[in-house]
């Protein structure tokens, strides 16, 4: 999108069909683009102010990536009633949004968020959201939030407020519609499948062909919220605030192998006991965790990376041992040598660990 055209995100108001309509008809007309952050012809805020479904966002580079510029490419198709964006990034970055940018570009709606593969979390005053691959979340694009990122790949979809509130007949102005974890809902890997779909065949499938996807996918994220709230007052319990925290930061130094469960309690501001009862409560140990998200990083990097040995990588993923004791953790968890997996990824195979394959 644009800035300085008439293109926008909201519903048109030449439209053929009434955005309070719960089933909308087909636009008449596309925002169909691609736009990287890389282009020669804008800077950064170029990019987000023609590419972003947040045109108003304060971004920056953190992390590994700190001081480098930002390494993005979002895609788009916006349609009368659904839009969708595609966000491929070798980045990790901060996005902060207030109240404010909400209130000028007017983007008023649900956000719902699909990661094929890296990190993304959302934080807003009262909650947090730690998404990784296979996971879908929600958040409200109204509300103060600040969003991390780590070389996500990353399916959305927004929906605006008018369309949800004809289909669900409620306002969305309480809590469980300001920013919610959805992997738990039963529809939402039929949902993820889908949004996997979307971001795989954009460029390669027909405009007209593409939407229809997508408005069948919207459909069933209808669905999927009017599921939930027919279950209670509250969706399904999740892990508190704490916990996603905790995991949070492993996830931001999982890479340094000085890590300890010490340096995660103090990270998070609890105390030591809180941190393992945090853990326990959800059927984890903190030493577990972090071994499987290093391991997890190792596998990525394996994926991407051909030419690095693979004592270094895993160094780089916090894995400081001997390379026999590394490859023996290895195996007992993904049944198979650091070589093998990397000659399996190669071909186009999977690799899991044991118990997922089971």
């Amino acid at each position: 999108m644009v800035n300085d055209s008439n293109d926008r995100v909201e519903p048109r108001a030449s439209s053929r069909t009434s955005p309070e309509s719960p089933s909308p008809k087909r636009p008449a007309r596309f925002l169909y683009g691609e736009r990287s952050s890389l282009d020669p012809r804008a800077n950064g805020a170029d990019y987000l102010a023609d590419a972003n479904l947040f045109r108003r966002s304060y971004v920056r580079t953190i992390g590994e990536s700190e001081g480098m510029p930002l390494d993005s490419t979002t895609a788009w198709l916006v349609g009368n009633n659904v839009a969708f964006y595609k966000l491929t990034s070798n980045s990790c970055v901060e996005a902060k949004r207030t109240e404010a940018d909400a209130a000028a570009d007017k983007i008023d709606g649900v956000v719902f968020d699909y990661v094929l593969s890296g990190e993304y979390s959302e934080e807003t005053a009262t909650d947090f959201v730690s998404l990784s691959a296979g996971d879908l979340g929600m958040v409200q694009s109204t509300v103060e939030v600040t969003a991390r990122s780590r070389r996500v790949r990353m399916a959305t979809i927004f929906l605006p407020r008018t369309r949800l509130v004809a289909a669900l007949e409620t306002d969305l102005s309480d809590d469980r519609f300001i920013l919610r974890f959805l992997s738990s809902a039963p529809l939402a890997p039929f949902i993820g499948a889908q949004m996997r779909l979307l971001f795989e065949s954009y460029g390669r499938m027909d405009a007209q062909d593409f939407e229809i996807v997508l408005e069948a996918t919207a459909e069933l994220l209808i669905h999927l919220l009017r599921c939930e709230l027919s279950r209670g007052e509250q969706f399904q319990a999740r892990p508190g605030k704490e916990f996603m925290r905790a995991i949070a930061y492993i996830e931001e130094n999982y890479h340094r192998a000085e890590l300890t469960p010490d340096d995660i309690w103090r990270g998070i501001n609890v105390s030591r006991t809180q941190l393992y009862k945090l853990f326990s409560e959800n059927g984890l140990t903190v030493a577990g965790y972090l071994r499987d998200v290093r391991l997890r990083r190792f596998v990525d990097a394996l994926r991407t990376t051909d030419a690095s040995g693979i004592g270094r990588l895993a160094w780089t993923c916090g894995l400081d041992m001997q390379a026999a004791d590394f490859t023996r953790l290895f195996k007992r968890v993904y049944g198979m040598t650091p070589r093998q997996a990397r000659a399996a990824l190669q071909a186009g195979q999977p690799v899991v660990t044991k118990k997922a394959g089971t």
